[in-house]
């Protein structure tokens, strides 16, 4: 019985470790898109063209490129 409740409590210990890593991930996740979105916005306004050079504009897109393949591997995970 008292096995019972070491490996019981030892497998909610483990859920809940899994749980916060989960939640670390989706921040993470939900922070870059949200930095993605800010750059697309950059991009696809209209003084952008003005302002930004067209080497910013396009290191900008290599920017959101790599984002989303960091969001595509942090999935995986």
């Amino acid at each position: 019985m008292a096995e019972d409740n070491a490996l019981q409590k030892t497998f909610v210990e483990v859920c809940e470790i899994a749980d916060d890593k989960q939640q670390r991930r989706t921040g993470v996740i939900a922070k870059l898109v949200g930095a993605r979105c800010e750059v697309e916005d950059v991009l696809l306004s209209s003084g952008a063209s003005t302002v930004l050079s067209a080497q910013e504009r396009v290191r900008l897109s290599i920017l959101m490129g790599a984002i989303d393949h960091i969001v595509r591997r942090i999935e995986k995970c």
